[in-house]
């Protein structure tokens, strides 16, 4: 049992936001059962439209439904955390970019350049999504500006968690590389976990660090 004795029952929410594959986050809402805390899982539209001009209606309709939900909890008074899991933390880093104003984010698992990833990557959906546009990279570029490490410079680094998975298939030399930039302003976490994230040290981490965050602002009512 985790749950903080200063911060009472239901006193905070959590938006998760699943990724492409949409796997679900069922042992972060046994976690939250635990910690006294309500979970509220997005469902996001599929991806449709060209590869690259079809990504700015894909990311700001899930912006959108992410700031929907924030907006429906906030009128409760207490405090909002949203976890965005592999595209879906690109998306919740997006979405704060868009005006999403959360108490706090966990980014798991997020490929932090997608258009260096998409361009470059060796990984099968990288190279998927090259065989979709008949090979012609270059206009990937343009998707830049959704890229997740382009979204953090809008993120307050004091309510950011980073977690990334050792044994994640789709992180590589380049993504180390900007991770390793990032750590003089952000928690960077590395940790002996896969795709899904869902090692118990991984969840214990995330939810620790969101009800820190949780009792500091009930404490600051």
């Amino acid at each position: 049992m985790h749950q903080d004795k200063n911060l009472p029952a239901d006193e905070f929410h959590v938006i998760l936001v699943p990724g492409a594959d949409g796997l679900a986050f069922a042992q972060d809402a046994a976690q939250a059962a635990e910690r006294g805390a309500a979970v509220h899982s997005l469902t996001l539209p599929a991806f449709a439209g060209h590869p690259v001009d079809g990504q700015a209606a894909f990311y700001a309709d899930a912006a959108d439904l992410i700031g929907a939900a924030l907006d429906e909890l906030r009128g409760a008074g207490a405090p909002v955390f949203a976890f965005g899991r592999n595209l879906g933390g690109s998306l919740l880093g997006h979405a704060v970019v868009l005006g999403a104003d959360f108490d706090g984010v966990v980014l798991i698992g997020a490929i932090p350049s997608l258009s260096v990833f998409r361009i470059r990557g060796d990984h099968s959906s990288a190279r998927r999504f090259r065989a979709a546009l008949g090979g012609d990279t270059s206009r990937i570029g343009l998707i830049e500006p959704l890229d997740l490490s382009a979204s953090l410079r809008t993120i307050d680094p004091r309510i950011c968690l980073l977690q990334v998975g050792r044994d994640d298939p789709y992180m590589d030399a380049r993504s180390d590389k900007v991770f390793n930039g990032l750590e003089e302003n952000f928690r960077v976490e590395y940790y002996d976990d896969g795709h899904a994230m869902t090692a118990p040290a991984t969840m214990a981490r995330r939810w620790d660090f969101i009800a820190g965050l949780a009792v500091r602002q009930t404490r600051g009512r």
